[in-house]
């Protein structure tokens, strides 16, 4: 997924990380995403790893881009991320049998 388009409808929830040594407390994810990436005392991102249910899917990407300090990356659904590539991206990779 590029930086400039948006996750459509997802019905399972997806990852992020955050990745504390860079970000500079801006603020930006938390604007864009307040429900997902909550601020500590000092304006840091609270959270380093976290499972964003499908309603704020969008929100956990709003907030990802918006970090100007690129501390945050979006790592899509949760099934893509654990389990590993999706069934169709796996049947692509699958040679087909030779007749």
């Amino acid at each position: 997924m590029s930086r400039a388009e948006p996750p459509g409808g997802t019905e399972q929830p997806v990852r992020v990380r955050v990745h504390p040594a860079l970000c500079e407390g801006w603020g930006e994810c938390h604007r864009w995403g307040g429900a997902v990436y909550p601020l500590d005392d000092e304006g840091q991102v609270a959270i380093e790893r976290l499972e964003v249910p499908p309603e704020h899917a969008r929100d956990a990407w709003l907030g990802a881009m918006a970090c100007p300090a690129r501390a945050i990356s979006y790592l899509g659904p949760l099934a893509d991320t654990v389990d590993g590539p999706p069934a169709a991206a796996v049947a692509r990779a699958t040679p087909e049998p030779t007749p």
